[in-house]
Order: structure tokens, then C-alpha cells, then sequence
């Protein structure tokens, strides 16, 4: 009874550290839309790096995490939704947070904008009527192409180590949202 009661406690306690390591939930803050992405800084980074993480062997880098909310609500709006989650994203060391370190970093949160405008657009052009199962399928794409761009953009500029390569990226992905203006707002009115 006493041996059961001692695992129990101990598969608790080690879930709840595994957790920790994936959302900061000691020191939690709500994700942040894009909308609000030039008020981020590295003190907004609250999420815990797992132990002995390193980038390549290098122990100067950040992590931060996006996700995308969509729905279509019963009036035929289409909402897209791109956030920054403070609680999830890291700096491994609290002391770098350096200008162009964030910099990368929120640019890989505009290349999340950047997929959400396109998911925008493609929900709006389509012909006839969205179903979910159209929308998801549209996002399940556009993911897919995100990840992909993601981890060349980081590839390229070597997580921004390589600073032409890095302000090249920063041209592309600005002149990609730009291109988008039209999808910017998280609503879109969808044609009946």
C-alpha cells in the first residue's frame, strides 16, 4: 500500500516537473496576438529550457513559441488568430537578450503571421460554401509549409548568426506580410 502510494507521488511530481519544461505554468502569462508583437521583449520569455539544451552546441539562443487559433463562427466570419506564448518560450540565458537575437526570434513569429494571412486569403477565395473540414484542411497545408519555412529561415541565417543572410530574411518576410495587407485583420467576412 505504502510502495503504491510513494509511486503515485513520484510519477506526480515527475509529470508535473516534464510539464513545466513545456509550459512555465509557476510563472504563466495568457499567449499575446500578433497584433501586440512589437511590445514583446526578451523579458517576456518566461518558459524554462530543459536541462543540458543546447543549439548546436551553442548555449547563446532563445526559443519562441506561436501557435494559430482558426474558427468560423455561425455568421460566415472567418477568424485567424496568430499568438506568441510567453510561458512556452525560453532565453537560455536570462543575461544575453540581445537586440538582434530577439529580432530573429519575432521573425519567426512574423512568419507565423504570415501563414495565418495566407490561410485568410485562401478561406476567403474559395468558391462556395467553407466547411470546417475545407478550413482545416487548408491550415493542416499551410502548416506544413510554415514548419518548412521555418526551419530553412533558420538554417539560412544559422538562427541569425549569419547577419546577411539574416537581414535577407527580414526583406523576404516583410515584403511577404506587405503583399498581404488586405488579410491582416484576424476576421474575414466570408461570401454566403
Amino acid at each position: 500500500m505504502k510502495i503504491n502510494i510513494l509511486i503515485a507521488f513520484l510519477a506526480v511530481l515527475i509529470f508535473s516537473i516534464a510539464a513545466l519544461f513545456e509550459v512555465n505554468y509557476l510563472d504563466y502569462e495568457m499567449p499575446v496576438p500578433y497584433s501586440k508583437f512589437n511590445a514583446i521583449t526578451f523579458y517576456d520569455f518566461k518558459g524554462l529550457k530543459k536541462p543540458a539544451q543546447t543549439l548546436n552546441g551553442a548555449k547563446e539562443f532563445a526559443f519562441i513559441s506561436t501557435s494559430r487559433e482558426t474558427r468560423l463562427t455561425n455568421d460566415h466570419t472567418f477568424i485567424a488568430i496568430t499568438y506568441f506564448h510567453p510561458s512556452r518560450s525560453y532565453v537560455f540565458n536570462q543575461h544575453i537578450r540581445n537586440a538582434g537575437l530577439l529580432t530573429h526570434e519575432l521573425y519567426h513569429f512574423h512568419i507565423s503571421e504570415y501563414f495565418t494571412r495566407l490561410i485568410r486569403k485562401a478561406v476567403f477565395e474559395y468558391q462556395g460554401n467553407i466547411s470546417q473540414s475545407a478550413i482545416d484542411d487548408i491550415v493542416e497545408m499551410y502548416n506544413t509549409q510554415e514548419n518548412e519555412m521555418q526551419m530553412q529561415y533558420d538554417e539560412e541565417s544559422y538562427h541569425s548568426y549569419v547577419l546577411a543572410e539574416q537581414k535577407r530574411w527580414e526583406k523576404l518576410i516583410d515584403n511577404n506580410l506587405a503583399s498581404l495587407i488586405k488579410f491582416s485583420d484576424i476576421t474575414t467576412k466570408l461570401k454566403n
